[in-house]
């Protein structure tokens, strides 16, 4: 199941079916754990509405990270190599080319070249979207590298026994 839950919008009789809103109240990730109940016993449909409004702001970049540690081990079932395996796709997809396009020489330069322009053109709909400036495009990478350090973080919380806090409960174990 996947879900993204700024807005949920769900018909009363699927809620009804999956024994309403209790079914998810300790859950961690409460959205995706919805979405997953639901998808048991019927469909669901992903969709994005530049109409909804966020109640949860992230001011800051500490609240950010805060937001991805809480969650990101937790997606990756707490696996280490699933971590490591994420970790190092990301690398591949989103470090490696603006690297080789900075630091390579011939080939190398070209191939990251090309890979990073093609994903700064892959981020521009989004941005513009959103509203964002184009010239964001260039550092998605960095953008990249920031998620992945706080994917880890959120793996070495779990590991170092701090669990996490959300809407007043702590989490330690491994259920969603």
């Amino acid at each position: 199941a996947a879900a993204a839950g700024g807005t949920i919008l769900i018909r009363s009789a699927a809620l009804a079916r999956i024994g309403g809103i209790e079914c998810v109240r300790g859950a961690l990730i409460d959205d995706v754990a919805l979405a997953a109940a639901v998808k048991k016993g019927g469909r669901i449909w992903l969709g994005h509405s530049v109409l909804a409004r966020s109640v949860r702001p992230y001011p800051s970049v500490g609240d950010i990270w805060r937001m991805i540690t809480r969650t990101a081990f937790v997606q990756l079932r707490y696996s280490v190599a699933l971590l490591g395996a994420t970790t190092v796709g990301m690398a591949l997809v989103w470090l490696v080319p603006p690297a080789a396009a900075l630091f390579g020489h011939g080939l190398a330069f070209w191939c990251g070249l090309a890979a990073w322009a093609m994903a700064s053109a892959s981020y521009l709909p989004t941005l513009r979207r959103f509203g964002r400036s184009v010239l964001w495009a260039p550092f998605l990478p960095l953008i990249a590298a920031f998620y992945m350090a706080a994917t880890i973080g959120s793996a070495v919380n779990h590991l170092r026994g701090r669990g996490v806090a959300w809407k007043g409960r702590a989490y330690q174990g491994t259920a969603g």
